[in-house]
């Protein structure tokens, strides 16, 4: 079974048999599998994130609700800074 008709059968976003819901359904339950938000977070969607630094401070911004992309992308370049390296 594919790796998209599992995610369309946990997600709904598609119909797909009854018998493979169920199939799924089960692999699910034995399994004890828990949606992860966050990896959720990170797959499927772009954002727009702005680093800017002048030497001594860095201001990072985005236009995304995930802070956390931005603290990445803000620690990432700050880290490089000091190494004096460009991303």
């Amino acid at each position: 079974m594919s790796i998209s008709t599992v995610s369309y059968a946990l997600s709904g976003k598609r119909s797909i048999a009854a018998s493979t819901k169920q199939r799924i359904d089960e692999a699910v339950l034995e399994l004890d599998y828990r949606a992860n938000a966050g990896a959720r977070m990170l797959n499927g969607s772009y954002i727009t994130i702005t680093v800017t630094t002048d030497g001594d401070s860095t201001v990072v911004t985005s236009d995304s609700a995930a802070p956390f992309r931005a603290r990445l992308a803000g620690g990432t370049t700050v880290v490089a800074a000091d190494r004096k390296a460009l991303l």
